[in-house]
């Protein structure tokens, strides 16, 4: 059974007393402008050190976001070591949590094995299990990102081929720990390969350099691709859906903690900020039972935090309206989006190379910067004029204009229809794709105590518990624009007149 020696409530403490007992060797030390000191172990910092890692120095955690913000030049190497902070956190906060829980005149988590949708006491937990926890979790929160291409999502149509990269895993000798992954890689729909599948890969070979067992690369490929094959042995199961829930689950998880309070710092706004020692109050850990009668554990939200988690999401929907929907950016995300489109039609491929060694080579030059070169027709990679032209115009900055914008599909519509009626004009519409609320059903549940004043998951969600998100949600939705492909901003200006007069009309 765990001693609760040293979960103080003081982190610095906390990870010196770790670092003591030898549940994690610190060796360096890193300064973060959000979190001050980020302690990394030896095997952390080897990961660290590798090239694979360390090109994410040139891939921005923001894209081309820095085109309107010109502060917003942040990466994702620094919020993959934000991640890893932020995830200790809540590990953290769990173990205290369950201390003054289990320590209440009403006792909330009792003293006792697993029971269904019940709060466990981690005081249960042996040294060991208490170890493999806060390794495993740092890994994963280290390298949940490294499989990023540039520009975020738009270069998810230029991944490799889902079918090259099977064909490698099978013949490829570093990546063997991923094998019983295989099936379950080859039967997803998408043809490219997704970025959590290429952080497992890089991550696999990452590993064999530096320490070459199969057992850390499956059990982090379990947690990032949701899937536990057979080989996962017996002490980690019940481990990995909690490590998915605290890394990347909704309402609130350490991704999400990391780059809202990040991104807003980088802004400069103050639309991100939350009550982070709120939020970390309120988590706990609950038990729910598998297909096989047995256990597993997930992350829980007590009801006493609901109002922490409306001031998280809140934070989260201001930002995503104010600066990603931002309507220059959204002109950026729409030429990318065309992009995608054509390289998708197309099958563009700029992964010619089948094997490994060759594939992880050209990922290495791929920075922002090289990417939209690529984009513009350099190196003759991309050999297509349409995508050539969209590309030159974002490398001069000559982007798409927002000719009008309402939160009502109907008048939208009307607008799109009467303007699109001469065909000169090359108009989108678009309607914002809702990111600040999605999700919310699919991570963390409520917790609430129940008449033995035990916490217990609630079967109601969270828009049942909070009208305001229910009504952030509804607002995301309403957020819908008509786009002129092309800088013209003459042309922009006569069309926003055309359309006021015509608005004007409609609405008498």
């Amino acid at each position: 059974m765990y001693e609760f020696t040293f979960f103080t409530g003081n982190h610095q403490q906390f990870m010196n007393n770790l670092s003591k007992q030898g549940y994690l060797n610190l060796v360096r030390t890193i300064r973060d402008p959000l979190y001050g000191p980020i302690h990394l172990t030896e095997q952390e910092l080897l990961i660290v050190d590798h090239p694979l890692f360390r090109r994410l120095h040139n891939v921005r955690q923001n894209g081309l976001l820095y085109y309107i913000f010109p502060s917003a030049t942040h990466t994702r190497f620094e919020h993959s070591l934000g991640v890893v902070q932020s995830a200790t956190y809540i590990l953290e906060a769990l173990f205290h949590n369950c201390l003054v829980s289990s320590n209440k005149p009403t006792t909330a988590i009792k003293e006792s094995k697993c029971k269904n949708n019940k709060a466990y006491n981690l005081k249960l937990l042996n040294d060991k299990e208490v170890c493999t926890l806060f390794r495993i979790l740092r890994l994963t929160a280290l390298i949940h990102d490294i499989g990023h291409g540039p520009l975020s999502h738009t270069f998810d149509s230029f991944a490799p081929l889902r079918s090259n990269i099977v064909d490698i895993l099978k013949s490829e000798p570093v990546l063997k720990p991923l094998q019983p992954f295989i099936n379950h890689i080859a039967g997803q729909d998408k043809n490219r390969i997704e970025h959590e599948e290429m952080s497992c890969i890089i991550f696999t070979k990452i590993w064999n350099d530096i320490e070459g067992d199969n057992i850390i690369p499956q059990v982090i490929s379990s947690i990032l691709l949701d899937y536990v094959p057979n080989c996962i042995p017996e002490q980690y199961i019940r481990f990995i859906p909690l490590l998915r829930d605290i890394i990347a689950s909704a309402p609130v998880d350490a991704d999400r903690m990391d780059y809202i309070e990040r991104d807003s710092l980088s802004f400069g706004v103050s639309y991100g900020i939350y009550d982070r020692p709120r939020l970390l109050k309120s988590f706990l850990v609950y038990c729910e039972e598998t297909d096989y009668d047995s256990f597993h554990f997930r992350l829980g939200i007590k009801k006493s935090g609901i109002r922490a988690v409306e001031n998280f999401i809140q934070a989260r929907f201001e930002l995503f309206v104010q600066v990603y929907y931002h309507k220059t950016n959204q002109a950026l995300e729409q030429m990318l989006q065309e992009v995608a489109k054509i390289a998708s039609e197309e099958s563009i491929d700029i992964f010619k190379e089948k094997s490994l060694s060759l594939i992880l080579t050209t990922y290495l030059k791929l920075t922002d910067k090289h990417f939209v070169d690529l984009l513009s027709g350099e190196d003759n990679k991309i050999q297509n004029a349409s995508i050539n032209e969209i590309g030159k115009e974002i490398l001069n900055r000559k982007l798409w204009k927002r000719i009008f914008d309402a939160d009502n599909e109907e008048l939208v519509d009307k607008v799109y229809s009467h303007i699109n009626g001469n065909e000169e004009y090359r108009l989108k519409k678009v309607q914002i794709d809702p990111k600040a609320t999605k999700d919310l059903d699919k991570g963390a549940k409520i917790l609430f105590r129940d008449k033995d004043g035990v916490y217990t998951v609630s079967e109601s969600n969270w828009l049942d518990h909070s009208p305001m998100m229910e009504a952030l949600s509804t607002e995301e939705n309403k957020i819908h624009r008509i786009y002129l492909k092309s800088s013209d901003k003459e042309l922009a200006k006569d069309l926003r007149i055309k359309i006021r007069n015509y608005e004007h009309q409609i609405r008498k």
